[in-house]
């Protein structure tokens, strides 16, 4: 019908409309994310939507792109780790000689470190800016998942994995 109005509201990575006849389309309303390096299209963008509307991923600058190829580091982990646990500050310094009061991440990580779920480096450092490996993140991610109260019990082997008899003791 002529000057009829229609409102279409998408909250997958993708939709198609059809019209008939002559129309004009406007987009409006707010963009899922501002990150300019996510498609659509990419197979992981509703996960980075998610991360992203759940404030547990923020991006890498204060520009817009997010930077999925790039690795992770230590720091990131206690941040996303902090902000799934809803602390937004930690009242907490644990004196790790590499983590400044003033670092974007230092709340996240004091607060950590507080929760049992990291433990620095051993030589009263943290590595912040070190890229996580595998074996750090399992163990951050089970501290993590015990912290929040997670049946933590199940215990299996590590042999199904072709570097099982590499992992560290702790």
């Amino acid at each position: 019908a002529e000057d009829t109005a229609c409102s279409l509201i998408v909250h997958s990575h993708a939709a198609y409309l059809s019209v008939q006849g002559p129309y004009d389309l406007e987009r409006s309303g707010e963009t899922v994310t501002p990150f300019t390096d996510v498609a659509y299209t990419d197979w992981f963008s509703p996960n980075v939507i998610f991360v992203y509307q759940n404030n547990l991923f923020q991006g890498q600058t204060l520009a817009t792109p997010f930077e999925p190829y790039s690795n992770m580091n230590r720091a990131m982990l206690a941040a996303v780790l902090s902000r799934l646990a809803g602390m937004s500050s930690s009242p907490f310094s644990y004196g790790f000689t590499d983590v400044p009061d003033d670092a974007w991440y230092a709340d996240a990580v004091n607060w950590a470190a507080w929760a049992g779920i990291v433990n620095g480096m051993g030589d009263g450092t943290f590595a912040p800016d070190v890229q996580i490996t595998r074996e750090q993140m399992a163990a951050m991610l089970f501290r993590y998942a015990e912290f929040a109260g997670e049946a933590t019990d199940t215990v299996q082997p590590l042999t199904g994995f072709g570097d099982g008899d590499t992992v560290s003791s702790w």
